[in-house]
């Protein structure tokens, strides 16, 4: 949001949160490999709404995961075009 709404974000309101629990089975990331391990519900491993660290959010930062993701779908798409 950063990069292609700047003007919609209020950073003065940005706050970190996220799990706070130590156990290495229960986890936020549904990615993270182990063999076994329990993913909570969204709202119980954050109050606010966020996980991680919006604090250190730019426009820059947010223009390279645009640039990244947008250049991952023209890929694909390409590659589905021969599909």
């Amino acid at each position: 949001m950063l990069h292609l709404h700047p003007e919609r974000v209020r950073m003065q309101l940005a706050r970190r949160d996220g799990p706070k629990h130590s156990s290495p089975y229960r986890k936020a990331d549904m990615q993270y490999a182990r063999p076994v391990y329990s993913v909570n519900e969204f709202h119980e491993i954050s109050e606010s709404g966020v996980v991680g660290h919006p604090d250190l959010a730019t426009a820059e930062k947010g223009r390279r995961f645009f640039d990244a993701i947008v250049e991952d779908i023209i890929v694909f798409v390409r590659d589905l075009l021969t599909w």
